[in-house]
Order: structure tokens, then sequence, then C-alpha cells
């Protein structure tokens, strides 16, 4: 996989997004909250609900925002 620019990357398009945000299985008190955090600022800055996730083999399909270990 080569380098990704911002101006590449389009998290959000007219308040809708198909990113999920990825906390590990069994997320610490910190990654948990930081995941709530990310999702909270990111729709605010773009209008869009980013549904949070645990890891699972059908995310291959979409893009992922990784939060944690």
């Amino acid at each position: 996989m080569g380098r990704i620019f911002a101006a590449d990357l389009d998290l959000a398009s007219e308040g809708k997004t198909t990113c999920r945000i990825v906390e590990p299985a069994a997320p610490s008190p910190v990654d948990h909250y930081a995941s709530i955090t990310l999702a909270r600022c990111l729709k605010q800055i773009t209008g869009a609900e980013f549904p949070m996730v645990d890891s699972a083999p059908e995310l291959a399909a979409v893009r992922c925002i990784f939060v944690g270990n």
C-alpha cells in the first residue's frame, strides 16, 4: 500500500460516510474514550455519524480508522 495524502482521503461527503471507527475487541477505558471523542469530533466537522465497531472480517470492504493497540 502506498502513501495516502489528505487530499486523497474523503472521510465524509454530504453528511454521509462509509468509514468505521474500529476499537479493539476489549478496549481499555482510554481506547473507548478516544473512540467516542473521535466519533463526536468527526460528526461536528463533517455532519456524518461514524459508527464504532470492533474488529470483524467484513471490515475489509470499508475504510477504517483504528483506535488502540
